[in-house]
């Protein structure tokens, strides 16, 4: 008993100084980010111009107000309750709306209550004060994961690995490759087998264009495992894309793999953890839309696994069947399957 409250009195500890260190970066920044935004604006030829004389007060004088605001509205956005070492997409649209939220209350409040101030001062301020918050709350996520790559490289377990494709379901993986620190692959190239992408990078990989070119570049990136991340491929391009493989010795996964349980089947709540966007699911014929993947898993009631998924306009749609075992005509269709594809024979027993 003593232990564990030792133990809980240090996680509080620990969590109280963090948001306290960020409260302090906080009031640090909204008031940095605008004062250099009236140095910028008023400092020439090495000297404040003297039309400057008269905004210094008044930022003086605003500078304590709007910074309590800030803090109210951080807060109100949860800028402070978060994990920030798996900030996302929806988080930085968090920081870029409170932010704004603060803006407003920069003009208003100084043209209300204190003085207008030039329009390249509220510009400059805010676009510097943004760049500062999110700089704040992405650094951690940034430096966990150059910590985790430098670590894989020093260790020599990193193993290069070719996604084939470049859409949602290509996202998806690279985002579960990036977060899991425990996982040896890291990702090195896409390819796009459209052949649509020539010579682009996508968040900082190389795009390879078309099929023909998977194998210079298997060689050229030292190549061990490649992943097919495209739900809309055609069966002769996987086909040709795993002879290619075969023939140079490249180990080829399939990207359902990430999500599967212990049994090899593709949980629901798998699959939504990684889904951004819109989703539809089919059930039983009946289809049903929602806002993200958190509201998907909270309406289906009792166990379902994955039976296919596909993009569909700018949504993932997700058909179910109840999780219950499958019908031997079922499994031997994917065996035949399996193993005419990989030539590997299978057995239950």
């Amino acid at each position: 008993m003593e232990r564990s409250w030792i133990l809980n009195k240090s996680v509080y500890i620990r969590w109280f100084c963090i948001r306290l260190g960020m409260v302090l970066f906080d009031i640090f920044a909204v008031n940095f980010a605008y004062f250099i935004a009236l140095i910028i604006r008023f400092y020439v030829n090495f000297e404040i111009n003297e039309w400057a004389v008269r905004y210094i007060p008044a930022f003086r004088t605003f500078a304590p107000w709007y910074t309590a605001a800030c803090l109210v509205i951080f807060g109100a956005f949860k800028l402070y309750n978060n994990r920030w070492k798996y900030a996302g997409l929806n988080d930085m649209n968090r920081i870029l709306l409170a932010n704004l939220a603060t803006f407003v209350v920069q003009v208003a409040g100084s043209v209300v209550f204190v003085l207008r101030m030039p329009i390249t001062y509220y510009a400059i301020g805010g676009v510097i004060q943004l760049c500062l918050i999110a700089a704040s709350r992405f650094s951690y996520r940034l430096f966990l994961m150059e910590r985790s790559r430098v670590r894989s490289l020093r260790k020599g377990t990193c193993i290069p690995v070719m996604i084939v494709g470049v859409g949602e379901t290509s996202h998806l993986v690279r985002r579960h490759l990036e977060r899991d620190t425990e996982n040896a692959a890291h990702p090195v190239c896409l390819v796009d087998f459209r052949g649509e992408e020539f010579g682009n990078m996508l968040e900082g990989l190389p795009v390879i264009s078309g099929v023909n070119e998977i194998a210079d570049a298997i060689k050229k990136y030292s190549i061990e495992c490649v992943i097919l991340a495209d739900t809309t491929m055609p069966k002769d391009v996987r086909t040709a894309i795993r002879d290619i493989c075969t023939e140079l010795n490249v180990e080829v996964q399939n990207f359902a793999g990430y999500f599967q349980d212990a049994r090899g089947a593709v949980t629901l709540r798998n699959l939504m953890e990684y889904t951004k966007g819109e989703v539809e699911l089919v059930i039983n014929g009946k289809s049903q839309q929602f806002a993200n993947g958190e509201q998907a898993v909270m309406s289906v009631t009792g166990k379902y696994v994955v039976k296919s998924v596909c993009a569909k306009e700018n949504r993932l749609v997700v058909e179910l069947q109840k999780d219950i075992l499958v019908p031997n005509d079922v499994k031997e269709e994917w065996v035949q399957t399996y193993e005419k594809q990989t030539g590997e024979d299978i057995s239950f027993f």
